[in-house]
């Protein structure tokens, strides 16, 4: 028997044939297809077959919070561009799994750069719980070196493990961030000319 073109279309054992314009535009989420931090790139969508969460949900999740990460499965926390050693964050570290993640699955975060390999760091682990790892107060102790940033690695223990970059993402100094030099002179400046006029008057008193 002769099956024409038309009729493999219907045809219950070949299935449906797939056009290049259907793969095209199907919407699911594909982790090479999210959209880049300049905005230019592809919007990211809402999810995939497997479940996975998209970049838009755990924006809203955590508002003004993520940054992505090189992983295109996972978002950090952003971190302040000049922090001081030993101290608390502002705001609690936070890896987030776009795809699902077992519970209790073991993340660790490690910094370093090409002058301090393995940086120190304290409460560096967490677990996974609803796909967010939360870090208890999490302190960079040991510095990037001066005018250098640190990068981390996040490394997710799944099997096989999955290892996410931030790259460039803090610079840890002893007194950490100060004040502009300019600034300080002003204040200073002032000082003087306070303690100068006291000295003045009490020294006209007399």
């Amino acid at each position: 028997m002769h099956i024409t073109q038309e009729d493999r279309h219907l045809s219950p054992l070949s299935g449906p044939l797939i056009s290049k314009d259907n793969h095209r535009n199907n919407h699911y989420y594909h982790p090479h297809k999210m959209a880049d931090p300049a905005g230019g790139g592809r919007k990211p969508v809402l999810k995939g077959p497997n479940g996975e969460r998209s970049l838009a949900d755990a924006l809203a999740d955590f508002p003004g919070e993520l940054v992505r990460t090189e992983s295109p499965n996972f978002v950090c926390s952003v971190l302040p561009s000049h922090w001081r050693c030993n101290k608390s964050l502002p705001v609690a570290f936070k890896v987030v799994s776009l795809g699902e993640i077992k519970d209790g699955t073991v993340v660790t975060i490690a910094a370093g750069n090409d002058e301090n390999h393995c940086a120190e760091l304290r409460n560096a682990t967490a677990v996974m719980k609803n796909n967010v790892a939360r870090f208890n107060d999490l302190r960079f102790v040991g510095r990037s070196g001066r005018g250098k940033s640190l990068t981390l690695s996040i490394i997710i223990g799944t099997s096989p493990p999955q290892i996410a970059t931030y790259n460039r993402a803090i610079k840890v100094t002893v007194d950490g961030p100060r004040e502009p030099r300019s600034k300080c002179y002003t204040y200073l400046s002032s000082c003087i000319i306070s303690v100068t006029f006291k000295v003045m008057f009490c020294f006209n008193s007399f």
